[in-house]
Formats: structure tokens, sequence, C-alpha cells
């Protein structure tokens, strides 16, 4: 086989995987859409609502080696089941854990890649448990992490919860 012809077929296998990886990236962005499309509108007469005991957590003054943890409570306001899911935290020092009815969510955070749905029936609560372990990405002064996640509340499809503390 002459240079050129493995010049050639190397242009050719190059290509070739440029195509297998291109497509492979705009499957991932189809297959990566909410898992919870909105189901309602913000005008239907019955629907799923989120409601949140408080959007925000101050931990107040931390050392860098503390882990702290705080729960969210959320509850369906709504007349239809609330669907939550795709969690993902603004940093790894940050995780998540969801309870529904006594039953626990696996941990997420910042690189989490997760097919779990929570289900909330009209008038239920769950518990979004989020701990921040300081050690995991060491920090100083004041510090600011968010919690995202998705929900089939058309009027609050995309809720965000954050906590705050000062490393002293």
């Amino acid at each position: 086989m002459e240079s050129t012809d493995k010049w050639v077929i190397g242009i050719i296998v190059a290509i070739l995987l440029i195509i297998v990886f291109g497509i492979g990236v705009a499957y991932s962005l189809n297959t990566k859409k909410d898992k919870v499309l909105t189901e309602y509108s913000e005008t239907d007469a019955e629907k799923p609502s989120i409601a949140f005991d408080k959007f925000e957590h101050d931990f107040g003054n931390l050392t860098p080696t503390s882990v702290e943890s705080t729960v969210f409570m959320i509850k369906n306001t709504g007349q239809k089941p609330l669907k939550i899911t795709d969690f993902k935290t603004s940093c790894g020092c940050t995780s998540v854990v969801v309870t529904i009815n006594g039953e626990k969510s696996s941990k997420f955070s910042m690189h989490t890649n997760s097919s779990w749905i929570g289900e909330i029936v009209p008038g239920s609560n769950a518990e979004i448990e989020v701990t921040y372990d300081a050690a995991v990405h060491p920090a100083e002064g004041d510090v600011e992490r968010f919690l995202y996640f998705n929900s089939n509340d058309p009027t609050n499809p995309n809720p965000e919860l954050s906590i705050k503390l000062h490393i002293e």
C-alpha cells in the first residue's frame, strides 16, 4: 500500500469518526430533554403545584472541614401528581437526597445523571436533604451553592434552591 493510499484511508477514518461523534452528540441532546415534559398548562383547572417551606438556607459560619445538612420541604398543593427529576447541584461539595413517603432517592450532585423521577401525590410532602461538605471543594469567605431540578408544575418547571455559608 502506498503512502498516499494510507493518507486517504486515514482521512476517511477521521471523517467517519467525526460523523459518528456528531450523531452521538445529536442523539444525546435529543434524549437529554427534560424527563418530565410539561403535561399541564398554567391555565389548566387541575394541575400539580409545588410549594416550598423556604428557598434558601443559611448555615452561618463553618470550618473548612464542616459537613452540614438542611432539609427543604416541598408540598404538592395542586390537584394532579407532581413529578420531580433531574436534580443537580452547582458544586461537587453539595449533594441531595430526596425522600418521598419514607423512600429515599439515590444521592445527586453536580455530575449526576439519573433517570430517577419522584412523584408526589396531591396534598403530600417530600423532603429534599441538602448536604454541604466543605472539604470536597475548599473555599474561604462567603459561599453560595445552588440546587436545580425539574418539575411538571407548569408555573414552576425549573425550581432553584440555595444554601449560603461563611468559611472561616
